[in-house]
């Protein structure tokens, strides 16, 4: 049975009890330590682990620092600071999205609620009260399902 862990397998020397990569760098896991030794080095992943006294923590630091090393070498310009303005982008377009919904929303609630009031007249209603759609609303394909029911509507 091999009881050395990877860093040990790696550098070719015989694992001591206190090997502070040993819990964390499996023999079945060789990648992991390689990919953290050519980001980091070993000696500085040493000194970091060291530096972090609960196990705990230890365990999470090494899957943010693997994390790091695999962004970094996919995206070795921007690495993890990409994919967070990658993702960054995408919350902001959501959001934009979530703001013309709740817009629509209005409009068409609007749209309800005068459709309930009595009207005096509706061809002087329509043209004082000409309100527009939405912009969320207003695309091409939503135009073109609008002439598409309005052609299957006439005769």
């Amino acid at each position: 049975m091999n009881s050395r862990c990877a860093a040990c397998i790696h550098f070719r020397r015989r694992c001591s009890p206190g090997c502070i990569f040993a819990p964390h760098f499996p023999s079945t896991e060789p990648d992991k330590f390689e990919v953290l030794h050519r980001h980091f080095g070993a000696r500085n992943v040493a000194k970091f682990l060291k530096k972090v006294e609960d196990n705990d923590e230890r365990a999470q630091a090494i899957e943010s620092m693997y994390f790091e090393a695999l962004t970094r070498r996919e995206d070795p310009v921007h690495g993890c600071s990409g994919l967070i303005a990658q993702l960054e982008q995408q919350i902001s377009e959501t959001e934009a999205q979530i703001a013309r919904t709740h817009e629509a929303i209005a409009f068409y609630a609007h749209q309800a609620d005068q459709g309930k009031q009595p009207q005096q007249s509706k061809a002087s209603n329509s043209k004082s009260h000409k309100s527009e759609e939405p912009k969320a609303f207003s695309s091409k394909s939503h135009q073109s399902q609008q002439s598409k029911a309005s052609s299957s509507k006439s005769p």
